[in-house]
């Protein structure tokens, strides 16, 4: 049978470049057992597996596997089993792993699992813990593209002889805790299923740019798979997009120099999908500006990032009504209008861009600057966030390693993409995951965006609590008939919310937590693993600290750091000059609490708690609580400084009948502390809000300010 083992690894090596990385993980101590776990992509998988743990390991086959006509041998020469679904299989690899000291198995290479695929790592991890066996992740990255993979044929490029690496994880011995009974066998499948999930991130091909990630899409994908579409009509398949970024990319050359950063202000278009790219193309950096900010904040945002020429549109401009802001930024810069660089685009330019596509050659590095991007401006001036393209693609992948998507769906864009989810979760994600793009210029259209999800058949959503909130209340029943995923973050989603989605609509919205300065994703909810009032477990390889916040009990100041954590801050005052982290650690500034599950709770901004007479008010709870209370409108709570108690906590709402004694009242049938109720009740016609959608605290507490000194 060794022969059998070299002769394969020789085939297998002359067809496919097989070849293996992290070896060292095959050797065992006398006496241990194992359990290799292949992430089952293709139904060649077993001579791989045969090829790489030889005729000493019994593999445990899935069925429509075993009946290949390539693999059948195997089960005859005693090399492979088949077990069945469910207790049996438990029961089965509990057996095998007791008699034999290595076993595969053939777990789905999936992010989410279905039921079956949850009781099988169930049945593994139980299986490991009764026999003392280890467990090594392995990954054939390359199977799930031959003929004989696993996915449908719509979903993946096939290639007839693909290039496969196998990597093979360090072993790991799952803890499920001190649980009994069923409560022990789910907690051991969720230890391995997270252990599975980082083994996926980190054995993820992202050392490369941008621009190389969505060239390799295409070859994935297809060079003409629908890449993405916006509601002017304009359509891009991955070839058209790639050569129309190249053609843009020369064109914009003699507005800067490489590495220069060029400011973006763009509404969600296909047109600034092609810019994004054409910038990428060519070695030059995306500021992406936020159009809502107004013209001081664009203006010391563009000199922090040393922007000297602003790349829009006129259509946009005229549209939009912000001819007072390009005549600003146009004293000190150079604005280029994209449709006078589109205009000197002749059939020459187009014949070299084709060139270009068919002879181009990887350029950059993965840990050069990518983007930059600025922070919302809700607690005070923005500062300018440079994020390498190793950062977006590790988040990327991150996320892919916990959400199953793909050429099959569909994403509906709406959140702007000078946010940080608008850009790598509503852009960049999805075109190199193979997902359909389908670009909305604005989110606070709460009548047609439901229309649209409809129209274009979207099957994955993202948005705020706030828009969310406001397109439940214009939508038709069946608006949101093909869409499977709605991913909620920058807010808390309120418990009205929530409930609204799920018995009007029949989704479960999943909330996530980010940032910026973390590229954003965090933490996310997802269809296997979702808690209400929670933003989820963390993405993979995030690491925490939780520092005390004085006259606080429970949780923490969270500090992060990880693979998507920014290259560094850029501001006004040193311009040009990426500031890192301080130490490696990027203080969130949020205060949360992590379970023994994982679960991440925000209980609030550092800066958003106030303290008054001695004792630590939580504003996000007040305002959640308030929301609560009246859900059908809109509310802001601030605190503003107060002499006697040092400070006092406001309520600014939309509701005309507001009165601080029904506040008081619900507060009281809560158990809530009487400190929680504001002191003072502010009617407004609206709740300032950020292009993201969040409430503008800033503005809220200076509104506040004006009508109590009035």
């Amino acid at each position: 049978m060794a022969v059998v083992r070299g002769l394969l690894r020789v085939v297998l090596r002359g067809l496919f470049r097989f070849q293996v990385c992290e070896d060292r993980t095959l050797a065992t101590e006398p006496g241990q057992r194992r359990i290799y776990l292949v992430c089952h992509a293709s139904h060649l998988d077993p001579l791989f597996g045969l090829a790489l743990f030889g005729t000493g390991a019994l593999h445990v086959l899935p069925p429509d596997t075993a009946a290949k006509w390539y693999v059948r041998w195997m089960l005859a020469a005693g090399l492979a089993v088949t077990a069945p679904a469910g207790l049996g299989q438990a029961l089965a690899l509990r057996r095998l792993a007791a008699k034999r000291a290595a076993l595969v198995v053939y777990p789905p290479d999936r992010s989410v699992l279905d039921e079956a695929g949850q009781r099988t790592l169930e049945a593994i991890g139980l299986a490991a813990q009764r026999t003392g066996a280890d467990i090594a992740a392995v990954r054939l990255c390359g199977a799930e593209r031959t003929h004989a993979t696993l996915r449908r044929p719509h979903e993946i490029n096939r290639h007839l002889l693909p290039k496969i690496t196998a990597h093979i994880g360090s072993p790991v011995r799952p803890d499920p805790g001190a649980s009994r009974g069923r409560v022990r066998r789910v907690a051991a499948g969720r230890a391995l299923y997270f252990a599975l999930s980082e083994f996926r991130f980190r054995t993820s091909d992202t050392e490369r740019t941008l621009f190389s990630a969505l060239r390799e899409a295409a070859g994935r994908y297809g060079t003409h798979h629908p890449a993405l579409t916006d509601s002017n009509g304009a359509a891009f398949t991955y070839r058209t997009l790639s050569i129309g970024a190249l053609v843009l990319g020369r064109a914009l050359r003699p507005y800067s120099r490489p590495g220069e950063a060029l400011g973006v202000l763009l509404p969600n278009a296909a047109g600034t999908a092609v810019t994004f790219f054409a910038l990428q193309a060519t070695g030059r950096v995306p500021a992406m500006l936020n159009y809502t900010a107004g013209a001081a904040n664009i203006l010391a945002a563009c000199r922090a990032a040393e922007v000297r020429t602003v790349l829009s549109s006129r259509t946009f401009i005229e549209r939009a009504q912000l001819q007072a802001l390009t005549a600003a930024l146009g004293t000190t810069m150079k604005i280029a209008w994209l449709e006078d660089l589109r205009g000197g685009i002749g059939r020459l330019q187009k014949l070299r861009g084709l060139i270009d596509h068919v002879f181009w050659r990887p350029r950059g590095t993965p840990g050069e600057p990518a983007a930059i991007l600025f922070t919302s401006g809700s607690e005070g001036s923005p500062k300018g966030v440079v994020l390498s393209h190793r950062n977006i693609l590790d988040n990327c992948a991150q996320v892919a390693s916990r959400i199953d998507f793909g050429p099959e769906d569909k994403l509906l864009s709406v959140l702007p993409v000078f946010h940080s989810l608008g850009l790598t979760a509503g852009m960049i994600l999805p075109l190199v995951a193979g997902v359909k793009l389908h670009f909305y210029p604005s989110p606070l259209h709460y009548k047609q965006v439901p229309e649209q999800l409809a129209s274009t058949r979207a099957t994955i959503f993202f948005a705020t609590d706030t828009f969310l909130a406001g397109y439940a209340r214009n939508a038709a029943p069946d608006a949101f008939r093909t869409v499977r995923l709605i991913v909620s973050g920058a807010e808390p989603v309120r418990m009205d919310t929530r409930r609204t989605y799920r018995e009007r609509f029949g989704l479960q919205l999943l909330e996530g937590f980010g940032m910026t300065e973390m590229a954003p994703v965090v933490a996310v909810n997802t269809p296997m693993f979702n808690r209400d009032g929670t933003v989820g477990p963390l993405v993979p390889c995030i690491e925490t600290r939780l520092e005390p916040v004085p006259g606080l009990e429970g949780g923490g100041q969270l500090w992060l750091r990880g693979p998507n954590m920014m290259l560094g801050y850029l501001n006004a005052d040193r311009p040009g000059q990426i500031q890192p982290p301080p130490g490696g650690w990027h203080d969130s500034g949020d205060v949360v609490d992590i379970d023994a599950d994982g679960y991440v709770t925000i209980r609030g901004r550092v800066k958003r708690f106030a303290k008054i007479a001695g004792e630590m008010i939580s504003l996000t709870a007040v305002e959640a609580m308030i929301c609560e209370l009246w859900p059908e409108d809109s509310h802001a709570v601030v605190s503003v400084p107060d002499p006697r108690r040092g400070e006092r906590v406001v309520l600014l709402t939309t509701r005309v009948a507001a009165q601080r004694g029904d506040v008081a009242a619900f507060g009281r049938s809560k158990g809530v502390s009487e400190l929680m109720v504001p002191s003072e009740v502010i009617i407004i016609d609206q709740v300032p809000l950020l292009g993201s959608g969040k409430t503008d605290h800033v503005a809220a507490r200076r509104l506040a300010c004006d009508r109590m000194s009035a």
